[in-house]
């Protein structure tokens, strides 16, 4: 009886377990990543997403020259905002255009000059990447939008860039010769509100913000709240009751589905466990019903060469040659015996004569 609670209760944590990791893998939201180059000219609709320079940044600089590309960054919310922040940044040129053909930062340079620009020294006071590669933020769906900032360039992190609508524009543009660029960033959907009311539905950020509950641990470990009030223990949303709990493995190098698969490895793992214990419990039972598998025709056809190979056994003995033994006389003396003798008995009287 000791022994049958014991085994009761392992089973009970086994599949506790199982299902706690169930749990984690479908708590942790994934964050899909895209690259600047690879969707140059697209619209991107999502509550979060991870950006990078190129397929193969934190690896290799991205140094082909004249590229102009940018990527539209949408909330899926018409109500909420864009955030982009830079988690890594390197945008600059070896060597920069000439001084005497500096290329415009933005649309509205095209139409008329710039008055701050000064063509002898080649740099410029309101502009300091006009000779080198850089990046450009828009304040809408397109680069036709107002520009927010300066151009961006260096090898520090900017700051973080909002929007004051639902719409964020990123421009990646290189020039002069040997080009390095290659950046890290991610953008975040979100609304003020301070109250409870005013984030409904959304997780409430200390800081004042409402991002979306998908956001919230995600599987890249990314803070997009700000304050990293996203991140922590046993959260629990001003917004409702929900109690989120950081559960995931953060990690960057490998995918998302790569936790669903493992949890599928070991459900399957499990299953089979628990179908070879049930069918090995009575060895007995087991035998008696492997023992079916006699009637099934692929196995008599398997054993059908053990059969033939038998009867040919079989018909060789029957056709093999018999040994003939010599008969033993009536007397009790073999044949060769006698005669023998005789010859003997001959020899002696000759001997005599």
């Amino acid at each position: 009886m000791i022994e049958v609670q014991r085994k009761s209760f392992r089973l009970r944590r086994f599949f506790g377990l199982i299902a706690s990791l169930c749990y984690m893998t479908l708590h942790c939201s994934a964050i899909e990543t895209v690259n600047v180059v690879d969707f140059c000219g697209q619209t991107i609709q999502a509550d979060g997403m991870i950006i990078n320079s190129h397929q193969e940044s934190k690896k290799y600089y991205f140094v082909t020259m004249g590229t102009d590309c940018h990527i539209t960054m949408q909330a899926i919310s018409p109500k909420d905002k864009v955030q982009f922040h830079f988690r890594f940044f390197l945008v600059y040129s070896l060597l920069r255009v000439a001084p005497l053909s500096p290329a415009p930062f933005s649309p509205q340079e095209t139409d008329q000059p710039h008055p701050k620009r000064d063509h002898s020294s080649g740099e410029s006071i309101g502009d300091p990447c006009h000779a080198g590669s850089y990046v450009q933020f828009y304040n809408g769906r397109d680069r036709t939008s107002p520009p927010l900032g300066p151009p961006l360039c260096g090898k520090s992190p900017p700051r973080p860039v909002l929007s004051t609508g639902n719409y964020l524009t990123l421009r990646l543009v290189t020039r002069g010769t040997q080009p390095r660029v290659d950046f890290v960033g991610d953008f975040t959907s979100f609304r003020l509100g301070f109250n409870q009311s005013e984030c409904r539905p959304y997780f409430n950020c200390r800081n004042g913000k409402c991002i979306p509950v998908s956001l919230v641990c995600d599987d890249k470990g990314i803070d997009n709240c700000g304050d990293g009030s996203d991140l922590e223990q046993n959260l629990t949303s001003v917004s409702s009751t929900t109690t989120f709990t950081c559960c995931c493995f953060f990690s960057t190098d490998y995918p998302a589905s790569l936790s669903l698969f493992i949890l599928y490895i070991i459900l399957a793992v499990v299953a089979c466990c628990v179908l070879l214990c049930w069918c090995c419990w009575s060895p007995g039972w087991f035998l008696w019903r492997i023992s079916i598998c006699r009637f099934i025709p692929c196995c008599n056809l398997a054993c059908a060469s053990c059969q033939i190979c038998h009867h040919n056994c079989i018909h060789r003995k029957e056709h093999r040659l018999a040994k003939v033994m010599p008969q033993t006389p009536e007397n009790g003396f073999p044949p060769g015996t006698a005669a023998a003798g005789n010859i003997m008995e001959e020899n002696i009287t000759v001997a005599g004569i």
